[in-house]
């Protein structure tokens, strides 16, 4: 689970302290005695203030869609009562360097991310967070909708991407096509990933026509956690998007997870009327929808800038190709 050593894969603009003290104090009703930026994300910036009458809030800002803060928000309302998750204290717009950037203001969830508790945690506790997480999996997953494709901030599917199969391997390969992926993978490796295209492709008609919205980033480093496996917050929800539903369990079982975690995963999914996703090829076929992310993180410039996200994403798709040492 080390994708919190993982480099941003967007550069922080600057951080006018005023601009998010401005941000903040228009949604909460107490002095901002101090903000601290959070290393949390590799995406969008966060920052904790700490408020006069004891509370603390996360002001989250969205750097890289502009239209996220309100997916997002529609997400957070949808769930909310029904698993675990912050609570939107508000939302607007703000600017940095110049440009505008949608936000929301957060409260402060207890705990931390489950790749950096886990170890803390005895195994009964990873028992206990995995069956709330598994439950939460399975309440986003009974979210069904009728196609393939990104979420608005009405969480509708305005534009359908296609028939699955198709969307995958013509995703894979656009992006085996980009220089930038290419010099990454080496042809050796490129060819593994289209001749795994052509023999596993069907494996995905199964699950033709059966969407439902999926939380799109869907892993330890976004499930906030106490040591006694309290789970306070299932984060971050700007990858939603409308999907088969072994495409979250792609992303949760990137990395191998603690045996009583996975195991209270499972219980609670099936618990919670998901049904059992990794009977028979459930496993193998989470894995193919998660090269789309995989191969989506290699999209960076040949340098060592981003080193850490290239290296891992390389092994975790060696793994999936069999080709790992």
């Amino acid at each position: 689970m080390a994708e919190h050593d993982w480099e941003r894969r967007i550069d922080l603009p600057a951080l006018d302290e005023s601009t998010l003290r401005d941000a903040i104090r228009a949604h909460v009703d107490a002095p901002v005695e101090r903000i601290t930026p959070m290393a949390g994300g590799k995406v969008n910036a966060h920052v904790r203030a700490e408020l006069g009458d004891g509370r603390a809030v996360v002001l989250r800002i969205h750097l890289r869609d502009p239209m996220a803060a309100g997916k997002e928000r529609a997400l957070l309302a949808l769930f909310a009562g029904r698993m675990p998750l912050p609570t939107v204290l508000g939302h607007g717009t703000c600017e940095l360097e110049g440009l505008p950037h949608g936000y929301l203001v957060l409260d402060w969830l207890a705990g931390a991310t489950l790749d950096r508790q886990a170890e803390a945690m005895s195994e009964p506790a990873l028992g206990r967070a995995g069956v709330t997480t598994g439950r939460a999996m399975a309440t986003v997953h009974a979210e069904a909708r009728a196609s393939l494709g990104f979420l608005d901030p009405q969480l509708r599917v305005p534009r359908p991407m296609g028939g699955l199969r198709e969307v995958w391997a013509g995703y894979l390969g656009e992006l085996m096509a980009k220089p930038t992926v290419a010099a990454h993978l080496g042809p050796e490796r490129i060819a593994a990933l289209r001749s795994l295209v052509r023999a596993e492709a069907g494996r995905l008609d199964a699950l033709e026509g059966d969407y439902a919205i999926q939380h799109g980033d869907c892993k330890p480093t976004n499930v906030r956690v106490t040591v006694d496996g309290e789970v306070t917050g299932l984060l971050d929800w700007e990858f939603a998007w409308s999907g088969p539903r072994l495409f979250d369990w792609g992303q949760m079982l990137r990395w191998p997870l603690p045996a009583a975690f996975e195991a209270g995963l499972v219980e609670g999914y099936e618990a919670a009327g998901g049904g059992r996703p990794l009977d028979g090829e459930g496993r193998r076929t989470a894995a193919l929808l998660d090269l789309m992310n995989l191969l989506a993180f290699l999209d960076l410039p040949p340098d060592a800038a981003r080193a850490r996200v290239v290296r891992d994403s390389l092994a975790l798709l060696d793994t999936t190709l069999g080709t790992s040492a």
